[in-house]
């Protein structure tokens, strides 16, 4: 099979399709995207982020299970060499994707289903914990280009939220601007720090490579 971009574009859209089609199947046929739509507006855009944070994952991971799967991904050539680790890498932050995706899910499901109490608390604490101590071990195992790109973006993504933040406040505070509560904050800043990320990895060649 060739090894060129059309191929590698057909391949994500593919992996993108295998993964979205039977999601939306199944929460058509189960009725649960007819019930988040009666969701406050805040549930309703973290549950969508939720929803593309794990898809990203799903299909970030399937890729990662295989050296072509991570050519595919990445555009890397045949003849381009792929260390186990980088694999292992790349799930490993597919798996960090996941946790965010699911811990962005639970607090309003369990608002919504009654069960919001001391069990979705140590819950979330439990996964807050795996995904530091996740993203702990690979940052120590990040090489020198992606240390890089996550301290350029942490500083861009702070700079930009505390404008944004700062200005909203201050419109807020002269009646020139809605109030939103802390759950809309926190979805705005996981869309940013991710936008962010995504631009610098793609800026600084980490991702998005267009090598043959």
């Amino acid at each position: 099979m060739p090894d060129d971009r059309n191929y590698r574009r057909v391949a994500r859209m593919f992996g993108g399709m295998l993964i979205g089609f039977p999601i939306a199947w199944l929460l058509a046929r189960t009725g649960a995207i007819y019930e988040v739509a009666t969701w406050a507006p805040d549930e309703i855009a973290s549950t969508i982020l939720a929803g593309l944070l794990l898809m990203i994952a799903l299909i970030t991971g399937g890729f990662a299970t295989s050296k072509r799967g991570y050519r595919a991904l990445t555009d890397e050539g045949l003849g381009e060499p792929v260390e186990r680790e980088t694999l292992a890498m790349l799930r490993g932050q597919a798996l960090v994707t996941a946790l965010c995706a699911v811990l962005l899910l639970i607090p309003p499901i369990a608002v919504r289903s009654g069960y919001a109490g001391t069990g979705a608390l140590v819950l979330i604490a439990v996964l807050l914990l795996a995904m530091t101590w996740l993203n702990f071990r690979l940052s120590r195992a990040s090489d020198e280009l992606t240390r890089a790109v996550n301290a350029e973006a942490s500083a861009w993504t702070l700079g930009i939220g505390f404008v944004l933040l700062f200005g909203w406040s201050a419109l807020e505070k002269m009646a020139l601007a809605p109030a939103v509560n802390s759950w809309m904050l926190l979805t705005v800043s996981t869309v940013l720090a991710f936008l962010v990320w995504t631009i610098v990895s793609v800026r600084r060649g980490l991702v998005g490579s267009t090598g043959r």
